[in-house]
């Protein structure tokens, strides 16, 4: 439940969001290569998806933030998580590829925000583990 749910304007809660991206093959070509990835692991992006021979194709960001409700969270951290990626890896995330494969990259908020409160009520400080954090998605 909102602060406004609750009757209480504009006050917000904790939010952890978990934003997945894919990447697309084209023409048994990948678009992005290992220094990019590199970068994103760098930065706390977390591996993905696997390609056939195994190698890394996709990765997920939790982006843990205030906001008075899970949709607002969502949509805030979707965007912040897009903007990373694109200044990481020098791509744009809009590139719409080829007539035949299609767009080469895509981003997925399929996870519902986890409302970080701990057992007294009150809310973490954005500060938790990240793979703390990766755990609580996996339980879901």
């Amino acid at each position: 439940m909102s602060g406004e749910q609750l009757g209480l304007p504009g006050m917000t809660q904790t939010y952890a969001c978990r934003i997945t991206f894919s990447e697309n093959n084209s023409g048994g070509t990948w678009w992005l290569q290992q220094e990019h990835y590199d970068k994103l692991f760098a930065a706390g992006w977390h591996p993905g998806r696997t390609s056939y021979n195994g190698s890394v194709r996709g990765a997920h960001r939790i982006i843990v933030l205030d906001a008075i409700d899970e949709g607002v969270a969502n949509t805030t951290a979707y965007n912040m998580a897009v903007l990373e990626w694109e200044k990481l890896t020098g791509e744009n995330s809009d590139d719409p590829g080829c007539s035949c494969c299609g767009a080469p990259y895509q981003f997925y908020d399929w996870d519902t925000p986890i409302l970080l409160i701990d057992w007294r009520g009150r809310n973490y400080e954005p500060g938790v583990e990240q793979a703390t954090l990766l755990a609580m998605f996996e339980e879901d």
